[in-house]
């Protein structure tokens, strides 16, 4: 019981550190979020959302060189918020336990130019 606690404490004191429930409302989110699209429609045979994107066409290599390394982090964080919504408006409408989420990314035209650079790596 006490490494929950520490364990969902951790987790809310990193939600409240990266301004989690306000990613949506950041302006600088709502840009990447028109140029590095990404869905959260569908289900898979268990019920879970699918959050699918085209990180193939998502240059790493060009979004840190240009400095919005910090930002692309937190736009994944609000993609892995959605799926976790998603989830969660799952679970109330349907009442089974949705839990998790599937993060499917077509990977096409992802190369090793588009990350070689040693600050892409911890993208």
């Amino acid at each position: 019981m006490e490494n929950a606690k520490r364990r969902l404490t951790k987790s809310m004191n990193w939600r409240k550190e990266n301004k989690i429930d306000s990613l949506a409302e950041n302006p600088e989110i709502q840009k990447l979020g028109n140029i590095y699209k990404h869905y959260v429609g569908s289900v898979d045979k268990e019920g879970r959302p699918v959050l699918e994107f085209n990180g193939g066409r998502w240059d790493l290599r060009k979004i840190t060189l240009s400095g919005k390394r910090d930002e692309m982090q937190r736009y994944y964080n609000y993609m892995c918020e959605m799926g976790m919504e998603k989830a969660r408006n799952l679970t109330a409408s349907t009442g089974k336990n949705i839990s998790e989420f599937i993060f499917l990314s077509d990977v096409t035209g992802f190369t090793v130019r588009n990350t070689a650079c040693f600050a892409c790596k911890q993208l």
